[in-house]
């Protein structure tokens, strides 16, 4: 168990200002037996009133619209989480059919066919956990972190042609190699430590629940890695999707934070913590 103080704020600065400006957002940490979220903030500059809702994968997505005119919009999430991966649970028929089919960006074509073929030969006989085990290897040994070499549109299989790129890159052509070889796997966007920005990584279902993998660092993702939205790929879970009215560029910040914290815990924070518990249970 490792509990984790946790910032993620981003600023978008706009050449000229903009009106009409609607948003929605995945900067709240996900609930779950194994995340549980003990404090939570959340601020946006221009204030504007927001709306919680959950989307099909359980993301937790803040909304809002900002009607008057201006020429940036930074929103800041703060909080304390408690990970414990102990706490994983086998998981439903329904959530894993969930992630059963590929996403906009893992889709397979002939040159990851081919890289699942020559794996299948290594792979064969080796349970889930251990194949979750070889892929991180071969993610690894098949891709060259690269920043501005793709984009966030850039598939799976352009990444695995090219060879370079960054944790998106790594983790799409992880999980388009772990479904061609029958396993059922997802991505995973938030924050990790000595990042800086927004971090992705992999879950592989096995059969006591999710376990993560990050093929970028060549580890399993640990009590440090804190989930903001998960999906079949990245186009599933933005960070944030927004639209405005005005001709207008945009420049991004974005920092973050991941820091360990000793709290003793209080009465309120055991309560709490089985409360969140029985509802994910439920």
């Amino acid at each position: 168990m490792q509990r984790n103080e946790y910032s993620f704020e981003v600023t978008l600065t706009f050449d000229r200002p903009v009106t009409d400006h609607t948003f929605l957002l995945r900067c709240l940490p996900v609930r779950s037996p194994s995340q549980v979220v003990l404090q939570e903030d959340l601020r946006l500059d221009p204030d504007v009133h927001v709306t919680e809702s959950t989307d099909g994968f359980g993301n937790r997505c803040v909304s809002g619209t900002i009607l008057s005119s201006h020429d940036h919009f930074t929103y800041r999430s703060s909080g304390i989480v408690e990970i414990q991966n102990s706490e994983r649970r086998p998981v439903s028929y329904a959530e894993k059919m969930v992630y059963a089919g590929y996403g906009e960006l893992t889709q397979p074509d002939s040159r990851l066919a081919a890289a699942a073929d020559g794996l299948s030969l290594i792979a064969g006989g080796l349970t889930d956990g251990q194949k979750a085990d070889l892929l991180v290897g071969e993610v690894q040994n098949r891709m060259i972190y690269e920043p501005g070499i793709t984009t966030t549109h850039t598939s799976a299989a352009e990444a695995l042609e090219l060879g370079h790129g960054v944790c998106q890159d790594f983790v799409h052509v992880y999980i388009a190699l772990a479904r061609q070889l029958g396993m059922t796997a997802r991505y995973c966007m938030g924050l990790a430590s000595e990042e800086g920005e927004t971090h992705a990584w992999v879950e592989v279902l096995l059969e006591d629940g999710w376990h993560g993998y990050d093929p970028t660092r060549g580890c399993a993702a640990g009590e440090n890695y804190i989930m903001m939205a998960c999906g079949r790929d990245a186009s599933d879970c933005p960070a944030e999707i927004g639209a405005m009215n005005g001709y207008a560029s945009q420049e991004q910040m974005v920092q973050t934070s991941v820091t360990p914290v000793i709290i003793q815990q209080e009465p309120q924070d055991r309560k709490r913590h089985q409360q969140q518990k029985q509802q994910v249970q439920q």
